[in-house]
């Protein structure tokens, strides 16, 4: 006969995906996604030793509070929502499961945040944390199953407007707002899952933005998803996942992408490109890439200085401050050369 030992979700249990077992000095010591526990009976309660061990794996989608540099949400493997207060003990916020995208209202960026896992599961908060909305009722009315893993979703930088992609995209303007949102289908179908979304900066009436499919599909709208127009109609950017956007913060008609994969893997080579003229009908890309040959995960440009550009890659973060005619590394010593998924 088996006892389950872990208690996973229970007072003195521990965190699910278990990696070994090995009894030491007395003590049986379990390692998981969770950390590093101990238990002198190999039962419950477990003590957990890991409390000032660094050691989350952050997915993405990073929630900021514009006013408050000292404050953000953010998605971890295993770990779900955490929040981040300005010291480097960051407290989880909600779930237990996988972290994904989050967002933090416009008009209450002190109490009302949306935070999510996978499948497209989003949950919301308009009381800072201490209650969450279920979330199942976030998101009635999307048609979920065409769902990557990885929940993606963004607010636009001038209101509290929220695009969601599953293999479509769905809007909703009252997301932070109403007990149940109104999700509008605002997409074409892709056949693919979305990967990236971005909304444009420079459009204050949130009615420009733009998403890319994990293989490779571009579509912009300028009229709030009335319109799609396919914004590399010629196939200038290599045939693989796109992995983010941002548009030029004061021009809608220029975009930034960012690829996955390698080169060897597809026609073309390169993992940065920059689409001018995307909603003025006559787009043209330029391979703008640095000069390593590693998935490209994350961009984001200086809206104080739109040459300045940022690429997270795998082998760490790049900035030009040229517009793409030359990249750096970042120093080590400033940001370590890990993998970069969100700036």
């Amino acid at each position: 006969s088996w006892t389950d030992v872990g208690a996973i979700e229970q007072p003195g249990g521990m965190h699910v995906d278990f990696y070994s077992l090995t009894w030491a000095e007395g003590f049986l010591v379990a390692t998981n996604d969770g950390g590093i526990y101990t238990s002198p009976t190999g039962m419950p309660p477990w003590t957990s030793h890991h409390d000032d061990l660094r050691i989350n794996e952050f997915y993405w989608g990073v929630g900021l509070q514009p006013s408050s540099p000292g404050f953000a949400l953010i998605g971890a493997q295993d770990a779900g929502t955490l929040i981040y207060s300005g010291s480097p003990t960051w407290s989880q916020l909600a779930g237990t499961g996988d972290g994904m995208a989050n967002a933090v209202s416009y008009t209450s960026p002190t109490t009302d945040w949306l935070v999510s896992s996978y499948n497209m599961a989003i949950g919301r908060t308009r009381d800072g944390g201490e209650t969450f909305d279920p979330f199942v009722d976030m998101t009635v009315g999307i048609d979920r199953t065409g769902a990557s893993f990885f929940t993606e979703f963004v607010r636009c930088p001038n209101s509290n407007r929220v695009i969601a992609g599953t293999d479509n995209l769905w809007r909703s303007d009252d997301a932070f707002a109403a007990d149940v949102p109104e999700w509008l289908h605002n997409g074409p179908e892709m056949g693919s899952s979305i990967s990236a979304l971005a909304f444009a900066p420079s459009d204050a009436g949130c009615q420009t933005y733009a998403f890319g499919t994990d293989a490779l599909g571009l579509r912009a709208t300028s009229n709030g998803g009335a319109d799609w127009v396919d914004i590399d109609p010629a196939n200038q950017v290599p045939n693989r996942a796109v992995t983010d956007l941002a548009f030029d913060p004061a021009d809608g008609d220029t975009i930034y992408v960012t690829l996955s994969g390698y080169d060897a893997w597809t026609p073309g080579n390169g993992h940065v490109f920059r689409g001018t003229g995307v909603l003025s009908g006559n787009p043209q890309w330029e391979d703008i890439s640095t000069p390593i040959d590693v998935p490209h995960n994350a961009v984001a440009i200086d809206p104080a200085a739109p040459a300045t550009i940022y690429v997270g890659t795998d082998l760490g973060l790049w900035v030009t401050r040229s517009a793409g005619a030359d990249w750096t590394q970042v120093g080590y010593t400033e940001v370590p050369h890990v993998i970069i998924t969100d700036i």
